[in-house]
């Protein structure tokens, strides 16, 4: 034990994040010396050989080497730059420690040990650390979130706001097998219910604002009907399904019908 702490003590010991790809932000550095007009220049190059978008991708942790590269000391360097190891795929370089595509994750581990696995619950594995601050948050890039996103102030959006992971995303359920469908609101807020089947449908977890839509993919001469129940503000009487979607928004007690469109499947058989 005393011989691997010794060991470690004398390793570079910070580690970085790449929080993208990085192959154009892993640089490789070298001077030439001109006899002739006694100047040396220097080179930082990228992508190294070897980078590129696969071996260099999101997710990678990097070790510093020990290896530095200072403005003023180098020619050719104007930000101070790190030399790292991707113990991964091998590939060696510089990098600006503060770019934007790299995150510290941990300055305690040593350079030759392998990427780690949580060993609670998670089991997730080692690739940066979390972010818990009271400060703002600005950022100029993308956000690529995972999990859940709890916002208790405004979401203010200059561009689009898209949900794709499980509460955004469509939601496929078989009308044949559940005749009796209630539908979450805040957890499946686009539903495409299926099958040739007579369904009643209720809804819960409603709040003022929701919405919620509705698509219907029973076809044919018997598409099978909806019937709105509890939670909607609708008539209970049955409708034909066929090829519908219906568009709903919560007026704080219901869900209220704001629009419905119905098509037919035009098949190319040519």
């Amino acid at each position: 034990m005393s011989s691997i702490s010794s060991a470690s003590k004398k390793q570079p010991a910070r580690q970085y994040v790449s929080a993208a790809p990085f192959h154009n932000d892993l640089f490789s550095y070298t001077t030439s010396y001109n006899a002739f007009t006694n100047v040396t220049t220097g080179t930082l190059s990228d992508p190294i050989a070897g980078a590129n978008s696969s071996t260099c991708p999101a997710g990678r942790i990097l070790r510093e080497s020990g290896k530095k590269l200072y403005p003023g000391s180098h020619v050719g360097v104007t930000t101070y730059m790190v030399g790292v190891i991707d113990s991964a795929s091998g590939l060696a370089g510089y990098i600006d420690p503060n770019s934007p595509v790299f995150a510290v994750s941990n300055n305690e581990i040593p350079v030759f040990f392998a990427n780690g696995v949580d060993p609670g619950p998670g089991g997730l594995e080692d690739e940066g650390q979390p972010v818990y601050t009271n400060g703002p948050i600005v950022t100029a890039g993308n956000a690529t979130i995972g999990g859940n996103e709890v916002v208790t102030g405004t979401t203010v959006s200059k561009g689009q706001i898209r949900c794709v992971g499980a509460t955004g995303a469509r939601v496929n359920i078989d009308g044949t097998s559940s005749t009796n469908i209630n539908i979450d609101v805040g957890l499946r807020p686009f539903v495409y219910i299926t099958g040739n089947a007579d369904n009643t449908i209720t809804c819960s977890n409603i709040n003022f604002g929701d919405h919620l839509i509705l698509q219907f993919g029973g076809s044919g001469g018997s598409p099978g009907t909806a019937t709105f129940s509890s939670g909607f503000g609708v008539s209970s009487t049955a409708m034909s399904k066929g090829a519908s979607i219906i568009h709903f928004i919560c007026d704080g007690v219901h869900m209220i019908e704001l629009s419905r469109s119905t098509w037919t499947y035009v098949f190319d058989l040519a």
